[in-house]
């Protein structure tokens, strides 16, 4: 029973080729994902600082445009 099992197994050094090569595939495939997952972290850490960059010049744009209309119409000298 042994005997008929291990004359059907395949020689020693293609079953360790077969192994490597699924380690080797198996570890390349992990860092492509690794990879992957830091490209769209940094894609996202890249929209969030543009989406951060508007808010912040909407923000100068709105005070610069409240200080024109406050110094147009006086507004400030009637506060003090």
């Amino acid at each position: 029973m042994l005997w008929r099992w291990i004359k059907k197994a395949p020689p020693a050094d293609t079953y360790l080729q077969h192994k490597l090569d699924e380690h080797a595939t198996a570890k390349m495939d992990f860092m492509a994902q690794q990879q992957r997952q830091m490209d769209q972290t940094t894609a996202a850490d890249q929209l969030y600082d543009r989406h951060v960059q508007q808010k912040q010049q909407a923000e100068q744009h709105r005070y610069e445009k409240y200080q024109r209309y406050f110094a147009d119409s006086g507004m400030h000298q009637r506060n003090n």
